[in-house]
């Protein structure tokens, strides 16, 4: 007999579960309640899940992603070919490998790499009445900069299980290994609408950690965390960068190591409050006009943005090589200038003073030296034009 789990959405696609268990497809309702109601002229994907003599089988679209005796393996290995699926269909929005939670409105990102403590804070703070978001995908429009949800189940590895009462998976004594958590075992609900990003936590899990929130004050650094944990910079290019330097100037950003969860959970809360009324810092991005113009032996290289924020920090971002450089005032400066008609040698001479014109020529070294700066051959010295 073929029994069907509730038919849900996820991004473009309708998800559609087939199985020969009544339990499974009950627990795949439980999974997948946080996503909303599949639309029903929306492309399908089919899953069909197998339970034959104890062997499991999992396929998607006909693709067999597992087989075998492991039914939370199973769950982990479905749920990551969605993740993938999800990714792929939306090439026009922005995704970070995050959590992230609402309250009022207002979406708190939890960033940073895997292990770090990201998932299970999320799922703190669910448990504790926040509306889930995601614990896998934050998706961000580029129209708006709204944060889309993907209420996705929450994953959370052996070693925390024993912090949550109602979760429950297989007691193997593999303190890595990760079970799939529905929402209802943390008496959660789903955010359902888009929320405006608030403030940004970068959690870092550490017994001996004190449980103390750190501002992250420079622009610049909260960028180069942001995009390190993008999955398109590659493919969205510079509409990509505008959205996360967006994000980063307009949301208060804090450090949180700890080593309690309670009272990470209430950091987090203090933090929201303290970002209400937020004033936000200036911006700039510096024109890409000049780029390719010859300076004499120099010219400034295609595919190169650089922004100034109102703390001073600059940022440099080549999105031919997916590589950043921090930038000083005068490296900004130094930058700019050499888009416009001055050649470099000409940029040196005006500086004010000696300790001026040396520092303005490493900049212009150092951009050469990071591949900022092209440098053509002539016969009039290092930075002679």
């Amino acid at each position: 007999m073929v029994h069907r789990a509730r038919t849900t959405q996820l991004g473009p696609y309708r998800l559609r579960l087939e199985t020969n268990s009544i339990a499974t497809a009950g627990r795949w309702t439980n999974l997948l309640a946080g996503l909303p109601d599949g639309d029903p002229a929306a492309p399908t994907i089919d899953i069909a899940i197998a339970n034959e003599r104890l062997q499991l089988t999992a396929l998607v679209d006909n693709d067999e992603v597992y087989r075998g005796a492991d039914s939370f393996a199973l769950e982990i290995a479905v749920t990551r070919r969605l993740n993938e699926r999800k990714l792929d269909a939306e090439p026009h929005l922005v995704h970070l490998h995050s959590a992230a939670v609402a309250a009022g409105g207002l979406a708190v990102l939890i960033v940073g790499r895997s292990g770090q403590g990201k998932s299970t804070l999320a799922a703190r703070l669910v448990e504790r009445g926040w509306q889930y978001v995601t614990d896998e995908q934050v998706t961000i429009r580029p129209s708006d900069r709204m944060v889309v949800p993907y209420a996705r189940p929450i994953t959370l590895r052996r070693a925390v299980w024993r912090q949550f009462r109602t979760v429950q998976g297989s007691d193997d004594g593999d303190e890595s290994r990760r079970v799939e958590v529905p929402l209802s075992d943390l008496g959660g609900t789903a955010q359902r609408s888009a929320v405006r990003p608030a403030v940004v936590i970068a959690p870092q899990y550490d017994p001996s950690a004190h449980n103390e929130l750190s501002p992250i004050e420079s622009r610049s650094e909260l960028v180069r965390l942001l995009a390190s944990c993008c999955y398109d910079l590659e493919r969205t290019g510079p509409l990509g960068m505008d959205v996360l330097v967006e994000v980063a100037n307009r949301c208060p950003a804090w450090r949180l190591p700890f080593s309690d969860l309670d009272a990470a959970a209430d950091s987090v809360a203090a933090a929201l409050e303290q970002s209400m009324g937020h004033a936000v810092p200036g911006q700039r991005m510096i024109p890409t006009s000049g780029a390719g113009q010859r300076l004499g032996p120099l010219r400034r290289r295609d595919g190169v943005t650089v922004w100034q924020f109102g703390d001073s920090s600059g940022l440099a971002f080549d999105h031919l090589r997916l590589r950043f450089v921090n930038l000083d005032p005068l490296g900004v400066a130094v930058w700019e200038m050499l888009g416009s008609a001055a050649s470099a040698a000409e940029l040196v001479a005006a500086a004010p003073s000696h300790a001026t014109r040396t520092a303005v020529e490493q900049w212009i070294e150092g951009l050469l030296g990071l591949g900022l700066l092209e440098r053509f051959a002539g016969p009039h010295g290092r930075l002679s034009g």
